[in-house]
């Protein structure tokens, strides 16, 4: 989702904010332009030279910056970003590389860089060294100019041997809490008031839990056995609520499911 935060000092600024127009995206690099307002004009972004039409000056667009976290620790992360619209719908893009994401409108922007956006719908494909590429869809709207519009990507690190992690995630004012069972017994379980257990000969721990969303959650697996099983549910943390097909369809939780080995429905890893 998209929120706001006051422009700050030190920020990397476009050059040509006395143009005044909303060009669907820009990047931190200075554009050359010599043509009069509303017509077609030519950029010139290193060697790559493109024709970009220029909305009349009543058009307003969104200052959009990307950034990346860490899902585990929430340390800041140096990545690059690509932008599209007119993406697949129903989940579809998930995965997705190049064209199959939709229809480009920018990419490789780096951290901290400005673009200039117009309002709608779009799909952020983010790319950090170290970490599975993270999708995102944002929708961006019309806003006071004075402030910026941040796009923020939580990243998760590549699994190393015999680990795997489950993230939670919603984007509602609840506290939803992720649980893991021992599926044999159900006996042993790990969550918020118990964060770390050994299970099927290897370690389950909670490392973040969150207690008013929007939110993120995650659990952590280490080297457990690989014939075991384990249930993960997701808790709705309050007494006068319960999970239903209403609340669900209101605002649905995602559970992303990371392996260092993992089986597809076809028993094939």
């Amino acid at each position: 989702s998209v929120t706001r935060t006051h422009r700050g000092q030190g920020r990397i600024r476009h050059q040509d904010t006395a143009l005044g127009h909303c060009l669907g995206y820009l990047t931190s690099r200075k554009a050359m332009v010599s043509s009069a307002q509303g017509q077609n004009f030519q950029l010139l972004f290193g060697v790559l030279l493109l024709t970009v039409a220029l909305p009349s000056a009543s058009s307003v667009c969104t200052t959009v910056q990307f950034k990346a976290k860490d899902s585990v620790s929430g340390a800041d992360l140096v990545g690059t970003y690509a932008l599209y619209k007119s993406y697949p719908a129903a989940g579809g893009h998930v995965g997705c590389i190049g064209s199959a994401c939709g229809e480009m409108v920018t990419e490789d922007i780096p951290e901290k860089t400005d673009v200039k956006l117009k309002a709608g719908d779009y799909l952020v494909v983010g790319t950090v060294s170290g970490y599975y590429t993270s999708y995102a869809l944002t929708s961006v709207a019309v806003q006071d100019p004075a402030q910026d519009a941040i796009v923020q990507l939580s990243m998760v690190k590549q699994m190393a041997v015999g680990q795997d992690r489950v993230l939670l995630s919603w984007g509602s004012s609840e506290d939803r809490d992720l649980w893991v069972y021992d599926a044999p017994q159900r006996t042993t379980k790990v969550g918020y008031n118990a964060r770390t257990k050994s299970m099927l000969g290897g370690q389950v721990t909670l490392d973040v839990d969150v207690q008013n969303g929007p939110g993120l959650e995650t659990t952590n697996f280490q080297n457990l056995n690989t014939d075991g099983k384990v249930e993960v549910w997701v808790h709705l943390f309050l007494a006068s609520q319960q999970y239903n097909p209403t609340n669900v369809a209101a605002a649905p939780s995602k559970v992303e499911v990371y392996c260092y080995r993992c089986l597809d429905d076809n028993n094939a890893v």
